[in-house]
């Protein structure tokens, strides 16, 4: 089921006009540093998210995907700026990792 929804988003891209070049994807590369720093400063969205994700993890038949997506709606609901979600927010990239 998984593989269908791959192929379809391949075709789908495939017919679009625009095409991300190689360049500007790497141009778009963060060092660890920053990396490490933007998770400190949001340390208790990972810890929350972490703790969510290893539990839903746990439960037999649910798997990563389920607590990845619990784990972005937590961060969602209990984020100060729930609206910038979807628009590159760093909580939101965060959580689910």
């Amino acid at each position: 089921m998984i593989g269908l929804f791959g192929l379809s988003e391949v075709l789908r891209a495939a017919g679009s006009p625009v095409r991300a070049t190689l360049a500007a994807v790497v141009e778009q590369r963060t060092s660890w540093a920053s990396t490490l720093i933007s998770v400190w400063r949001h340390k208790f969205t990972a810890l929350k998210s972490s703790l969510l994700g290893t539990f839903i993890g746990a439960l037999p038949g649910a798997g990563a995907d389920i607590a990845a997506w619990a784990a972005y709606g937590l961060a969602k609901k209990t984020s100060r700026k729930p609206d910038t979600f979807g628009q590159g927010n760093e909580e939101g990239v965060i959580a689910p990792t």
